[in-house]
């Protein structure tokens, strides 16, 4: 007893101490640090991103502490007996030491606080190669998934249920001690060497706090967090109205999976977020059996409950959220019928930004993505499938590294709503081939853009042509964007009509105000304003031919000079040629033919055959393309 007693003792005097700066900058603060083989340090991932200093954790009143016997070598034990003492009257066990080892889950029972002394004063590590989750509800593998749906109806109602609720997980570090190696330099992929399973924190329960906590080095998911609450007929169920759920403070970093899974409960506040360095082994377990989907380091699932098609996930509300340093994967994925909110989004150094599922309705106050794309893919920045209603009031998109031919902005859905929309791409001379893309692409109906700043925008989109500030697909209609374009190649590629553009267009040398055909020109209600004389716009596709401008008769390198017909000066690589042969010509090889230069009238090419024809008088034509 007296042992105990002076360990509480010096944990309080202790736990008034200053608390460590939890930092997640290089150690070097500039470029990537390497990363050995005697381990994976997130530290080396998070890139010039500083952590907040964590806020202390009070001690509460009443307490258990887990006290280890003689022989034993980890504290599971010493832990499962302080849960044993309190599990059925409720209660605290408070983690009072600096460091704590596991080697098998902590169960979380209903009426149980988990408290340590603050992020960085208190770690619960797994034991190398228990590979097993560190803290997991008490009945989580029977009810998740809405598993056993009968008996989980009946039991979950009340004060009185045995379904885990009112309980709390605060000030801990928790440590999966996976220790990360590379895997694959290629596809940037690692691999777990001390523990190759377990999640940090899996929750299928109600009514409870997570606060100042720091999930770390787990591989598998971080923070995994699933219930609905259906409603139930002859049911008492104002007892569950309202959640009282509440995350604030989770820090997730290094997860071989996604840092955080979110399927419930409905209605939940979370604030203080930060992700970083997630689905480092680019594998799920969650969604393994789920074609085509795609990783994120944070996901946000309204998954149906069998029988009754209620959500899980109805409508929570994130505060502020920081995600950063997530490998093959999006940032953050909304997927179903979700109604979700976000005071302040910042999304940074992942494969792709955020993705909305098709029934997403979703409202952003604040959303801020750049330097996204480390690999080659197809990702854009933000790709909204909504065909329900988006709203965003202030969005800003940048460009980061290796961001080649990615766009910024897929609006493929309808009923997009954005308002002071900033789209910076990195190019900073028009008419020369730069990393980057199109900055905003819509191909759905209803959407409308207000406010738009876009700048910079040249070398390839991601369909292979000339990156233009502003596209429209040709199945888009009644979409409507007013704003300003500057130092783009082209401010707007317009394929459909039926459609409104405001515009103001800042020419560079060489800027293109709207390409468009003929037809969509007519129809198209445009308003160009303070666009500078002697720009224009082109009038794409547009196609020349002649028969007879080769001789097939000559290994000579042959130049000529045909008129393009387009109004303002294409760019290379808007120009295709193909060689015509309508004499049906067989004995002839072509070394090349290439373009050799292009002006505000011609495009002059550059010919030559590797075998000539033996034919009399025998010519070649050439179709020039432009589009």
């Amino acid at each position: 007893m007296m042992k105990r007693i002076i360990s509480i003792l010096c944990c309080i005097t202790l736990l008034f101490g200053a608390l460590s700066l939890m930092s997640c900058q290089k150690e070097n603060g500039e470029g990537d640090a390497e990363t050995t083989a005697s381990g994976f340090n997130a530290d080396d991932w998070t890139g010039d991103v500083e952590l907040p200093e964590a806020e202390a954790t009070e001690v509460p009143d009443n307490y258990v502490v887990p006290v280890r016997k003689e022989g034993e070598t980890d504290d599971s034990p010493a832990i499962k007996r302080a849960l044993d003492s309190i599990k059925e009257s409720g209660g605290t066990i408070y983690f009072c030491e600096n460091d704590y080892t596991i080697s098998e889950p902590i169960i979380i029972y209903k009426n149980i606080s988990y408290v340590g002394r603050g992020i960085g004063q208190t770690t619960i590590t797994v034991k190398a190669g228990a590979n097993c989750d560190a803290f997991v509800t008490n009945l989580f593998d029977s009810y998740r998934d809405q598993q056993n749906y009968d008996k989980l109806v009946s039991a979950y109602f009340g004060p009185n249920s045995d379904l885990p609720q009112n309980f709390e997980i605060k000030g801990l570090t928790i440590d999966g001690n996976a220790d990360f190696t590379i895997d694959n330099a290629v596809n940037m992929t690692y691999k777990a060497t001390k523990n190759t399973k377990g999640s940090g924190i899996k929750i299928f329960g109600k009514r409870y706090i997570i606060e100042n906590v720091q999930v770390q080095n787990f591989a598998e998911i971080g923070f995994y967090t699933e219930f609905n609450a259906p409603e139930v007929t002859d049911v008492d169920s104002s007892y569950d109205y309202f959640i009282c759920t509440k995350i604030d403070g989770l820090r997730v970093i290094s997860t071989g999976e996604e840092g955080l899974i979110y399927r419930g409960p409905s209605d939940q506040e979370v604030d203080g977020l930060w992700v970083c360095a997630s689905c480092l082994t680019g594998e799920s377990t969650v969604y393994a059996d789920r074609d085509g989907w795609e990783l994120a380091s944070v996901v946000f699932e309204d998954k149906e409950a069998s029988n009754n098609n209620t959500s899980y996930c109805a409508s929570p509300e994130l505060g502020f959220a920081h995600i950063w340093r997530g490998y093959n994967c999006w940032g953050m994925v909304l997927v179903g019928q979700l109604r979700f909110k976000a005071d302040h989004l910042i999304i940074e150094s992942t494969f792709g930004g955020l993705k909305t599922s098709k029934d997403c309705y979703s409202q952003i106050s604040i959303l801020d993505i750049h330097n996204c794309m480390f690999g080659d893919n197809s990702r854009p920045y933000f790709e909204i499938n909504s065909t329900a209603h988006t709203k965003i009031s202030n969005l800003e998109i940048r460009y980061g590294k290796d961001s080649t031919q990615k766009d910024m902005l897929h609006i493929n859905g309808n009923n997009v709503t954005i308002g002071e929309c900033q789209l910076r791409g990195n190019s900073d001379q028009i008419g020369v081939s730069k990393a980057g893309g199109h900055g905003v692409v819509i191909k759905g109906r209803w959407n409308q853009i207000s406010s738009l700043n876009a700048m910079r925008f040249a070398g390839l989109g991601s369909d292979g042509k000339t990156a233009s500030a502003i596209v429209i697909g040709s199945d888009a209609t009644l979409n409507r964007i007013s704003g300003v374009v500057s130092f783009s190649a082209i401010a707007a590629t317009v394929n459909n009509g039926n459609n409104t553009l405001d515009l103001s267009t800042r020419r560079d040398v060489g800027q293109v105000a709207v390409s468009a055909g003929e037809s969509v020109m007519e129809i198209l209600d445009l308003t160009l304003v303070d666009y500078i004389s002697g720009g224009g716009w082109t009038r794409y596709p547009h196609q020349v031919q002649d028969v007879d401008v080769f001789d097939a008769t000559t290994t000579e390198v042959q130049t000529v000079t045909i008129a393009h017909g387009c109004t303002i000066t294409p760019f290379p690589a808007n120009v295709q040629l193909t060689l015509l042969n309508e004499d049906g010509l067989t004995d002839f090889a072509v070394a090349y033919m290439s373009v050799a230069a292009v002006d505000s009238t011609n495009v002059t090419v550059s010919f030559k055959l590797s075998e000539a024809s033996d034919a009399a008088n025998a010519k070649l034509g050439l179709l020039v393309s432009v589009n």
